[in-house]
C-alpha cells in the first residue's frame, strides 16, 4: 500500500507499462515518478516510487553550480578584459594629459623643459608619445627663434624712430642757441651748452631704449631748465609724479618731441606760458599727460591728426622715416611698436585754453624689449 492506494492500482489507475517510468499524482495531489518492473521467474511487480522534488534536488543543485560557474568566468572575462584595457588607456590618458600641456605658456616657460613620458609597453603608444614630444621640443625651439628674431626686429624699428630724436632735438637747441647769441645773453649760453651736453649723453646713448619713467622726466626737467634760461621768467612748468609711477619703463625720449612741439607751435603766442607734466596709473595702464596753457590747436587739426595717425600703416612709415615732421608721429610709432592695441595716445584741447596731451601703455610692454610670456603676446607677435 502507498497511503490509502495499493501499487497495483497506481499502476492500472495511471496505465504504467512494464519497464516504463512516469509522473504520477498519489492520492494527495503530490507529483511521483513511478517505475514498474515485473520478475517473471519470482511473479513479482517491483513499482519503484520517487517524490519530483527529490528528482530535480540533483538537477537544482547542478543548475546553481552552472549559475556560479557562469558568473565567475565572466567576472574573470570582466577582469581580463579590464586589465587589457588598462594597459591602453592608461597611456593614453597620460599621453592625452601631456599634450594639454602644450600650450604657449608652457612653451615659453625655460624651467618647463620636457613633457612627462606615458611610460608604455605597446609599442605602437610609444612611437606616438615620442612623436608628440618631438613635437613639443620642435615647437618650443621654433617659438623661440621667431620670438628672438621678432624682438630683434622691434629693437631694430624702435632704434630707428628713437635715432631721429637727436638730430631733431639738436636743430632746434642750436636754434634756441643762435637766438640766445643774438639777445647777447652769453653767460645763459655757456650754461645751456653745459646742460645740453648732459643731456645729450642721455639721448644718444643708443643701447638704452626703454627707461624708468622717472629717469624719463627727470631729463625732460633738465630741458625745460635749458628751456627757462632762454625764457626766463615767461616759462612756469610743474610736475606731478607719483614715486609708484617712477619706476615704470617707457620708452625713451617719450615726453621730448610733446614738450618740442609745445615750443614750437604752442608759444608763438604771448607769454605767460606754461606747461604741466603729470603721470599716473590707471589700472594695469601709465599715462604721461602734457599741458600747455596756449591751446593753439584747433579741433579741426586735432581730427586730422588723430585720423591720420590711426591710419598709419607701421611698415610703410618705418620705411619711409625722415628727420623733418617726425616730432609727434615719432611718439606715436614708438608706442604703438612697443605697446601695439595697448598704446595710448590721445589729444584734448580746448582753443585759447589748453591743449593736452596723453600718452601711455600696459606697464609691462608687449612687445620688442621684453620676450613675451604668455599665449596672448605671443599671437601678437605671430
Amino acid at each position: 500500500m502507498y497511503g490509502s492506494e495499493s501499487y497495483h492500482n497506481l499502476i492500472e489507475k495511471n496505465e504504467i507499462t512494464d519497464g516504463n517510468s512516469q509522473i504520477i499524482k498519489n492520492s494527495s495531489g503530490q507529483n511521483m515518478l513511478a517505475t514498474c518492473e515485473t520478475m517473471v521467474k519470482y511473479g513479482w511487480n517491483v513499482v519503484l516510487l520517487q517524490s519530483e522534488s527529490s528528482i530535480y534536488r540533483s538537477l537544482e543543485a547542478f543548475q546553481k553550480m552552472f549559475l556560479r560557474i557562469s558568473a565567475l568566468s565572466i567576472l574573470l572575462t570582466l577582469l581580463i578584459c579590464f586589465y587589457i584595457s588598462r594597459r591602453f588607456t592608461v597611456p593614453l590618458q597620460k599621453l592625452t594629459a601631456a599634450t594639454k600641456k602644450i600650450t604657449i605658456d608652457r612653451v615659453l616657460d625655460e624651467k618647463k623643459v620636457n613633457l612627462t613620458s606615458a611610460d608604455s609597453s605597446i609599442r605602437e603608444l610609444s612611437i606616438l608619445c615620442n612623436s608628440v614630444r618631438g613635437m613639443y621640443d620642435k615647437l618650443r625651439s621654433t617659438s623661440r627663434e621667431v620670438l628672438l628674431l621678432r624682438n630683434e626686429e622691434t629693437r631694430a624699428k624702435l632704434q630707428a624712430t628713437q635715432s631721429l630724436i637727436n638730430p631733431h632735438f639738436l636743430y632746434n637747441s642750436l636754434t634756441n642757441i643762435s637766438a640766445m647769441a643774438e639777445e647777447d645773453m652769453n653767460d645763459d649760453i655757456v650754461k645751456i651748452c653745459e646742460a645740453l651736453c648732459i643731456h645729450f649723453r642721455y639721448i644718444s646713448a643708443s643701447g638704452e631704449m626703454i627707461v624708468p619713467l622717472g629717469k624719463e622726466l627727470e631729463k625732460s626737467r633738465s630741458y625745460l631748465e635749458c628751456m627757462q634760461l632762454r625764457f626766463t621768467e615767461e616759462l612756469e612748468y610743474t610736475f606731478d609724479v607719483p614715486d609708484v609711477v617712477r619706476e615704470i619703463p617707457v620708452p625713451k625720449l617719450i615726453a621730448q618731441p610733446v614738450l618740442e612741439n609745445a615750443f614750437k607751435y604752442a608759444f608763438v603766442c604771448r607769454p605767460p606760458w606754461k606747461l604741466s607734466i603729470a603721470a599716473r596709473l590707471d589700472g594695469e595702464h601709465w599715462q604721461l599727460t602734457i599741458e600747455d596753457n596756449v591751446g593753439t590747436m584747433t579741433d579741426e587739426k586735432k581730427q586730422e591728426l588723430l585720423r591720420l595717425y590711426k591710419n598709419l600703416d607701421l611698415n610703410d612709415e618705418l620705411k619711409s622715416m625722415k628727420i623733418g615732421g617726425m616730432g609727434l608721429k615719432n611718439v606715436y610709432l614708438r608706442l604703438r611698436l612697443l605697446y601695439g592695441k595697448d598704446a595710448v595716445f590721445c589729444i584734448e584741447n580746448r582753443e585759447g585754453a589748453y591743449t593736452r596731451f596723453i600718452l601711455g601703455g600696459n606697464i609691462h610692454p608687449k612687445k620688442g624689449i621684453a620676450l613675451p610670456e604668455s599665449a596672448d603676446e605671443l599671437e601678437e607677435c605671430l
